[in-house]
């Protein structure tokens, strides 16, 4: 009883490190992909890409402890893929409402 007591414990545990990962290198992830856009260094660009694979490495981990399978996994790809392409898509977002003579670039008199 309190082998698999703490062995519930243990994937808890495991669950909640690698939720903070996710967190922590989903916010890495972005940073550095805005730096890398801002100053086109390719060290900011690998370093985003290592960012992800450590997230990317974080949820197939959190998957695997919290034993997460059919629906549960459809939602684990959706997340994957937002992560992927949300730093992308708000770089383009910021872009095209920042550009020098839009609309937004405009003062009022």
């Amino acid at each position: 009883m309190t082998d698999a007591l703490f062995y519930e414990q243990g994937e808890l545990l495991v669950a909640a490190i690698s939720g903070g990962f996710i967190v922590i290198c989903g916010a890495f992830y972005a940073l550095l992909f805005a730096f890398y856009k801002l100053t086109s260094r390719s060290l900011f660009k690998w370093a985003s890409y290592l960012s992800y694979l450590i997230l990317f490495v974080s949820v197939l981990i959190l998957s695997s402890s919290l034993h997460l399978t059919d629906g549960w996994i459809s939602i684990v790809v959706v997340m994957i893929v937002g992560y992927w392409y949300a730093p992308r898509i708000i770089w383009f977002l910021c872009t095209q409402t920042h550009q020098i003579g839009g609309h937004y670039g405009k003062q009022r008199r």
